[in-house]
């Protein structure tokens, strides 16, 4: 059985899971008890949505209904809403069904305006950049590397969904990861992986949505929450605490979707930011 994603390859059934319970791809289920990837807490399901649900859609472009359910489900404790319908999943499964041609039609942001906002914002963050060495971790094609480099940073893209070849074998001071974990299906896996990167005294700077405060009544009704887009995991802003301690980070949020972090005192070069930030992010 094959299931064609609106303008994307054709979907083969999925190899079985706890998710697809070997019910069939149209027919999935997933189990009413589950545990947070995050915090270890009951996670029991939310609510559920088409996988062509898009973010586009709140400008008025929907996709053809896929048919195939994507159930979510939110923690109890920490807020974290998630999907495990990726689990599993190969770097080409991704790249199939979600990152195909058919991607820039659900996220035309993502080729050119989103570097170039970030690229901006960066700017202002750090006005100082001398010696600062970069890493855009998930930079997609590179685009705010580049711009970066252009306003005098040291910035370097690596893409672990894209790239076949590692990132310089370097450490860097400071990862910045923009609207990249929201993709990411094991959350705290990924997040050891970046840091693997980080030089000793570094920051992390990450750019991703917060839950609204009234999600437990609105539920999956914010745009945000897309599995086409390949959404699958929302935080609340104590999930990003809880993701960050893991590792014994901690730091803030500027705004309402940047967020910094590191582990320790906050080196010269963004202690004014950690002075701006205002929610604990760990």
């Amino acid at each position: 059985f094959f299931l064609v994603v609106a303008g994307g390859r054709p979907l083969p059934r999925p190899r079985r899971s706890a998710y697809d319970r070997g019910m069939g791809w149209g027919v999935a289920v997933a189990a009413p008890a589950g545990v947070c990837k995050i915090c270890g807490a009951e996670a029991p399901l939310f609510g559920v949505l088409d996988f062509n649900r898009n973010c586009r859609e709140r400008v008025g472009s929907f996709l053809p209904l896929a048919g195939v359910p994507v159930y979510y489900r939110r923690c109890v404790k920490c807020g974290f809403v998630f999907t495990e319908f990726c689990d599993g999943w190969t770097r080409g499964d991704f790249l199939d069904r979600i990152y195909n041609d058919a991607y820039l039609a659900v996220d035309p942001e993502y080729a050119e305006d989103r570097p170039r906002r970030s690229a901006e914002a960066l700017a202002e963050f750090f006005p100082r950049r001398e010696g600062i060495r970069l890493l855009d971790y998930g930079g997609g094609n590179g685009r705010l590397a580049g711009l970066l480099r252009a306003r005098g940073f040291d910035a370097v893209s690596y893409d672990p969904l894209l790239d076949s070849a590692a990132p310089p074998p370097r450490a860097f001071d400071l990862i910045v990861c923009i609207e990249v974990i929201e993709h990411l299906p094991d959350p705290v896996a990924a997040l050891g992986a970046m840091l693997g990167h980080l030089a000793p005294g570094g920051v992390v700077l990450l750019s991703t949505a917060i839950l609204p405060e009234d999600v437990a009544t609105t539920r999956l009704s914010w745009w945000y929450i897309a599995p086409r887009n390949g959404h699958i995991s929302i935080f609340s802003l104590p999930a990003l605490a809880a993701l960050f301690g893991k590792f014994g980070f901690k730091g803030g949020t500027l705004g309402s979707a940047w967020h910094l972090a590191c582990a320790g005192e906050p080196p010269e070069f963004a202690r004014h930011l950690f002075a701006r930030a205002g929610h604990a992010a760990g």
